[in-house]
C-alpha cells in the first residue's frame, strides 16, 4: 500500500510489502510504474519504478524510423505504441527513416490529433529528434484540446512528472479524468491512485475501488494489484483474503512482481487460500526473478 498520514497497528503475522502502483505514459511507456511499499504494516517511504518487460515482438525490419522501432518494441506494453500500429493499420507508413517520420508526423499533426501524440513521443523520448519536453507538451495539449484521450493521458502524465510543464497534481489529475472518462484503463488506473492518496483531488477510498475496477477489468495489472491492494486492508471495501487473492492471481498472471510476492505471502501464511510451502517459494522466486528484493528475503527467510 501507500504512505498515508495515519499510523497502521502491526498484527501477530506480518502483512507483505504490498505495493500500490501508478502508470507513467513516461517516454510513453505505459507500463511504467511507481512503488509504494509496506513491509509489515510499517509505511515505507521508498518509490520503487519498474519497466514492464515487454513481450516478444515482430522482428525489426532493416532499416526503420527510431520511433518505428520504439512502437515495435512496445506495442504490447505501450498504449502510445497501440496508436502507432492502430494508424499504420489505417495507412500510416512505418516509416524507413527518422527524416521521413518527422516530415510525415508535423504534416499529419496539424489534422489529426493521433498524429499529434506519436510525434509527442518522439519529442519526448528524443526519438529520431532533439529531446524536447516543452514541444512534446505542445503536442499533447493541441491533442488533448480535441478530446483525444491518448493525448490526455500523456499530457496528466508531463503534470504529474514536471516535463515540460510546472509540475501539479491537480492538473494531472484534471487531464487523466478527461481520459478516464472516456474510457482510458491507464487514466483510470492513475485516477484512482490520485484519488486513493488525495493527489489533486479528495482523498477517497470508494472512488479509488471504482477507477482501479474499471482499470483492472480491461486488463491493466498495476490495478488489479492496486483494487488487491484495496481488498486485503478493507480500504473503500470490506476487507476479504478471498478477493484480494482473486485480484493478485490476474496480476501476477501478467508478470507482475509485486503481485507475485503479495500472492507468494498469501500461499505462506494461507490467507485466501490453502497454506503452501510450495507454492508460496514459486511465486516468490518469480518475483525475485524480475529483482524485488523483498521476495529475495522472503526466500531465504521461508
Amino acid at each position: 500500500m501507500v504512505p498515508n498520514a495515519s499510523l497502521i497497528v502491526l498484527p501477530l503475522v506480518l502483512a507483505p510489502t504490498l505495493s500500490n502502483r501508478f502508470i507513467f505514459q513516461t517516454r510513453f511507456r505505459s507500463s511504467i510504474v511507481m512503488g509504494f511499499g509496506l513491509f509489515g504494516k510499517e509505511e515505507k517511504t521508498e518509490v520503487r519504478t519498474e519497466q514492464e518487460e515487454p513481450a516478444p515482438a515482430d522482428p525489426p525490419s532493416p532499416q526503420e524510423a527510431a520511433v518505428t522501432a520504439w512502437c515495435r518494441e512496445h506495442r504490447t506494453s505501450s498504449g502510445t505504441a497501440k496508436l502507432f500500429f492502430e494508424m499504420a493499420d489505417r495507412g500510416m507508413p512505418l516509416f524507413p527513416t527518422d527524416v521521413d517520420a518527422v516530415s510525415w508526423l508535423t504534416v499529419g499533426s496539424v489534422s489529426d490529433p493521433s498524429a499529434a501524440v506519436i510525434l509527442g513521443l518522439m519529442y519526448n523520448k528524443g526519438l529520431g529528434v532533439s529531446q524536447s519536453y516543452d514541444e512534446a507538451t505542445r503536442l499533447f495539449r493541441m491533442a488533448a484540446d480535441q478530446g483525444n484521450s491518448s493525448a490526455q493521458f500523456s499530457l496528466g502524465a508531463c503534470y504529474e512528472r514536471g516535463e515540460g510543464v510546472p509540475q501539479s497534481w491537480e492538473e494531472a489529475a484534471k487531464w487523466y479524468r478527461m481520459a478516464a472518462d472516456q474510457g482510458d484503463a491507464r487514466a483510470q488506473c492513475n485516477l484512482g491512485w490520485c484519488c486513493e492518496n488525495g493527489k489533486g483531488v479528495q482523498q477517497s477510498w470508494e472512488e479509488a475501488v471504482r477507477l482501479y475496477r474499471l482499470a483492472a477489468d480491461q486488463g491493466i495489472s498495476v490495478a488489479q494489484n492496486n483494487l488487491a491492494d484495496l481488498y486485503y486492508y478493507g480500504r473503500g471495501v470490506p476487507e476479504s483474503f478471498d478477493d484480494a487473492f482473486s485480484w493478485y492471481s490476474r496480476s501476477a498472471e501478467q508478470g507482475d512482481a509485486y503481485a507475485q510476492y503479495s500472492l507468494g505471502y498469501m500461499c505462506q501464511y494461507g490467507q485466501g487460500t490453502c497454506a503452501s510451502t510450495s507454492k508460496a517459494r514459486e511465486w516468490y522466486q518469480k518475483a525475485a526473478a524480475q529483482g524485488l528484493e523483498d521476495a529475495r528475503k522472503a526466500l531465504t527467510d521461508l
